[in-house]
């Protein structure tokens, strides 16, 4: 019984898989930084007691940590679902985050202070790049 080999993919259907693989590393850490401000704002409503506050010291440790997590995640999550270079799908999503962070700074409430707005761009770039080498490097073990 003869096998048939399995042709390659079409050039399109790789190209939506990247634009996927970056898009939903985006969507990742959107959603479970959504979830913890939604849980936070639930549970513990003295901690942005308005639209425009600043939370307390311990709070903002605990939501700069949760940035650098969650885009530790979503470039995880880009480098596990791209098909190859995933690397190159990495920085793309660091790119996008550097981008609409930069956006965002000038639209973020002037209840934030600059150094958070800059602080957070940055771990998202950290977080995007050491999930991303973790996936590549899961993804080389298990091919070996």
């Amino acid at each position: 019984m003869e096998v048939e080999p399995v042709p390659p993919r079409a050039k399109g259907s790789t190209l939506v898989r990247s634009v996927a693989a970056v898009l939903l590393g985006y969507v990742a850490m959107s959603a479970l930084t959504a979830v913890l401000l939604a849980l936070i704002a639930r549970h513990f409503p003295y901690v942005f007691p308005e639209v425009d506050s600043f939370p307390t010291a311990p709070w903002v440790v605990l939501l700069l940590a949760a940035d650098f997590l969650f885009a530790g995640a979503g470039g995880f999550v880009t480098a596990s679902i791209a098909d190859s270079e995933e690397e190159k799908h990495v920085v793309a999503l660091a790119i996008f985050v550097l981008v609409l962070g930069i956006a965002s700074v000038a639209t973020m409430p002037d209840s934030q202070p600059v150094w958070y707005k800059v602080v957070l761009i940055l771990l998202g770039l950290a977080g995007v790049r050491i999930g991303g080498n973790i996936a590549i490097l899961r993804k080389s073990r298990t091919a070996a």
